[in-house]
């Protein structure tokens, strides 16, 4: 299984050359605060695509959280979105004196697609977004990162499992799942930092469109449109827009 990094040309010998990358690109980042008041995000874009997100406290000095995102422009709407909240999240005391969520860190989101689909996505942007608003929809950018894929010799059926909720008792759901996605369009693209090619597609599942990005290495064959993709991947997102129920009305 290759990294999410490997998946879009990243390769790093050790921890130092993350490192690198990032403090290279720190001039240049974005800093944002986030939507409880208890800390800063920081965007990192070293290309066109790749973000990385850092989170930082304001009661510490360190960063922490490194999260990583590929942007890509394919997308579908959400409903009835739900924060996956875990029990070991830092918290703070809210002005009533309630323990709440520290929203410093990326979370997974739950919801339901057009289709009915259940779908766990993780939400880098989730500090700087509030608490989910039922009579709302959220279209969202998705990034497949392939885990383990193969392109199918013959054309399947698509097919989609939110693996990630399926999780033993005290443990957090995962934004993982299961699909054979269709091919709409891919291109081989090369990573302007590393010089590695990896593969960017588009592909769409049960009415559900991804942009998908694996190495060779992992992503077995070679996409092409039409045929389709079958595999394990982590699903990351951002919010595109906002629509309310009175706004659709």
């Amino acid at each position: 299984m290759s990294t999410h990094f490997e998946d879009i040309g990243y390769v790093f010998e050790d921890g130092q050359e993350l490192v690198d990358l990032l403090n290279n690109n720190m001039e240049e980042a974005a800093y944002y605060d986030s939507a409880d008041g208890q800390g800063e995000c920081i965007l990192l874009q070293p290309d066109r695509q790749t973000r990385f997100w850092y989170y930082k406290r304001k009661d510490e000095d360190f960063l922490c959280g490194l999260d990583l995102h590929y942007q890509g422009n394919a997308g579908f709407w959400m409903s009835r979105a739900s924060w996956v909240v875990s029990d070991a999240e830092p918290k703070f005391k809210d002005d009533s004196g309630n323990l709440v969520p520290a929203k410093t860190q990326s979370r997974p989101m739950i919801g339901s697609s057009p289709a009915g689909t259940t779908v766990c996505v993780n939400m880098v942007e989730a500090p700087l977004m509030g608490d989910p608003d039922s009579s709302c929809s959220l279209h969202l950018a998705v990034t497949a990162f392939c885990e383990e894929a193969k392109v199918d010799e013959e054309v399947s059926e698509e097919s989609f499992i939110p693996i990630g909720i399926f999780t033993a008792e005290g443990e957090a759901a995962q934004p993982r799942a299961t699909m054979t996605a269709t091919v709409k369009s891919a291109v081989l693209q090369r990573n302007g930092n590393s010089g590695k090619f990896f593969y960017e597609a588009a592909v769409s599942c049960l009415g559900m469109d991804f942009t998908l990005v694996g190495n060779a290495a992992v992503l077995k064959g070679i996409p092409k449109e039409g045929r389709t993709v079958t595999g394990t991947f982590w699903l990351s997102a951002t919010v595109r827009e906002v629509k309310y129920l009175s706004d659709i009305e």
